[in-house]
């Protein structure tokens, strides 16, 4: 079974709110004596998302009738795009608890939930790497001198 699809027809969370918290994935042992030691748990650690969203009266019926059926009352992962450190990207997230849905003037509604996002997207270690030694300013400098040498004069 494919992954569901959060509706392109809804609107994306609103940034009033919203914000990002790694779940710990670290172990520490305190020692009798010296330095406490830690490791890390896991591979890879979910990351969960407090989103608000608002609706009108006919998104709210599509996204009532989505998280029911497609998100399996909140059980299933679906894919949505989240905004994070990268950008928006697309995320494979599913809601961690039922949803709080008042309404907030007229036909608005306001969904305020907390969504967990499967594995949280990343710069890559060799990216990381390049941007350590190249600050993303300079990475756009350097981009643009590339295409000009690549593209016009070779």
């Amino acid at each position: 079974m494919a992954t569901p699809q959060y509706p392109s027809v809804l609107p994306l969370p609103q940034t009033t709110g919203y914000g990002q918290t790694p779940k710990n994935n670290t172990l520490r042992t305190e020692m009798e004596s010296g330095n406490a030691r830690q490791r890390k748990r896991f591979t890879s650690s979910p990351t969960e998302y407090s989103a608000t969203f608002r609706f009108t009266q006919d998104e709210f019926a599509i996204f009532e009738a989505w998280y029911k059926h497609e998100a399996n009352e909140g059980a299933n992962y679906f894919l949505i795009e989240l905004l994070g450190g990268l950008g928006l990207q697309q995320q494979e997230a599913r809601f961690t608890q039922q949803y709080d849905a008042p309404i907030v003037s007229g036909n608005t509604w306001e969904v305020n939930t907390v969504l967990e996002i499967r594995e949280r997207k990343t710069l890559t270690a060799e990216e990381l790497a390049v941007t350590l030694v190249f600050p993303p300013s300079n990475l756009e400098n350097i981009s643009n001198r590339l295409h000009t040498l690549v593209h016009t004069q070779l």
